[in-house]
């Protein structure tokens, strides 16, 4: 076994490794806003059941805060600004985050369970859902009317980017200190983000409007989507369990899937450079050719064609071409180390066989028959193929 470098080999190697990244790069930022909200959707999760108990323990916040709405019913409406026209610093941490965390929003039309807050900021906007500042804590409770927002559109959360599939009778849920309160869609609007009328508070009733930017991509109009309170039955539990659960299996599958294409991209991008090393050494190919009985036969001819069988060896211009002598001997020199084809072409093609090189620690070259070839080939230190 010789160690050469063939001509081109290198500009091969650069070629595919090229193409291999190419694609990963081109996949991967296609596939970012699948993989990437997924993989955010599955933290979220993960930090609601870390925080789920501290939340449900926080009895005498949801009571000052029924407090407040009382005081907001009594003195009017006075929402905050639009709470997508603000930029608020997007440096805050994980104590931030929980600081302000007070349950979750689930809409199972539309396969969403996120996180919700008792503020509206950019920094929370971009996490969750946010109980709009100056209309009423999510409490539950005549005379209250609650706007929650939340983002459309962004490249790693889904959020309410599907709001607009939510159609009147439709169901959503909010748990607020581990209390949950239902609601039923009954009116839907898109509005100017100075009209806000819709948003006031309607004496004896208890009222939640989500809230996000439309169209996509514009955000000129504000979707509203209004629900009045109903019970929170066991039916619509199992709807949001089996909401969840469908967007948990969806999940799963896209980082599976993302996860095995990286694997795909990283094996192609091994077999590229494996041929590449296995090319650069060099390897003779003996054999001795015998019939039935074991006689051996002078003068058959052989090619070796590519891997696939199509494409025939090319030496100085011509088809390498080589007979057996008069011993049954075949010897093909100096050949790029690889997987070939070898065809017995003259006086009659009885053969076709994979052979080559593997593996990194083959000295030598080997046959490769396949199940109904096994007997043709008897390996050794000379191999013998008999047919």
């Amino acid at each position: 076994m010789k160690k050469k470098a063939p001509k081109g080999s290198i500009k091969r190697l650069v070629g595919s490794v090229m193409i291999i990244l190419m694609f990963a790069v081109g996949s991967l930022i296609a596939l970012y806003p699948f993989y990437i909200n997924a993989l955010n959707d599955f933290l979220d999760e993960k930090r609601l059941e870390q925080v789920q108990k501290d939340l449900v323990q926080k009895q005498d916040e949801l009571k000052k805060q029924r407090k407040e709405n009382e005081k907001l019913s009594q003195g009017g409406f006075a929402p905050g600004n639009d709470p997508f026209a603000e930029e608020i610093s997007d440096k805050q941490d994980e104590a931030y985050y929980q600081k302000h965390l007070i349950g979750r929003i689930a809409i199972p039309k539309i396969e969403v369970d996120i996180p919700l807050f008792d503020t509206t900021n950019h920094f929370l906007l971009n996490r969750g859902a946010t109980v709009l500042q100056g209309t009423s804590f999510p409490t539950g409770g005549q005379n209250t009317h609650t706007v929650i927002s939340a983002h459309s559109g962004l490249p790693d959360r889904i959020l309410f980017t599907d709001l607009e599939k939510v159609k009147k009778g439709d169901q959503f849920v909010l748990t607020v200190y581990g209390k949950k309160l239902a609601y039923e869609v009954n009116k839907i609007e898109v509005v100017l983000p100075s009209e806000t009328s819709t948003l006031k508070i309607e004496v004896g009733k208890d009222l939640a409007t989500l809230i996000t930017c439309t169209p996509y991509m514009i955000n000129s109009h504000r979707l509203l989507v209004t629900g009045h309170r109903v019970p929170y039955t066991e039916k619509l539990a199992k709807e949001v369990a089996s909401g969840n659960k469908a967007r948990e299996q969806k999940n799963i599958f896209i980082i599976a899937g993302t996860f095995a294409l990286i694997l795909l991209l990283l094996y192609l991008l091994y077999r590229a450079i494996k041929a590449f090393l296995l090319k650069r050494r060099r390897f003779d190919l003996t054999f001795v050719r015998q019939n039935q009985e074991g006689e051996v036969m002078q003068g058959v001819e052989y090619i070796l064609f590519d891997k696939k069988g199509k494409v025939p060896v090319i030496r100085q211009g011509d088809t390498l071409k080589v007979q057996s002598n008069d011993t049954g001997l075949v010897v093909f020199k100096d050949l790029p180390g690889a997987m070939y084809t070898l065809k017995e072409i003259a006086p009659q093609s009885q053969v076709i066989l994979p052979v080559g090189v593997k593996g990194w620690r083959q000295k030598t070259m080997r046959f490769y028959p396949k199940k109904a070839q096994k007997n043709w080939v008897i390996s050794g230190t000379q191999p013998i193929i008999r047919k």
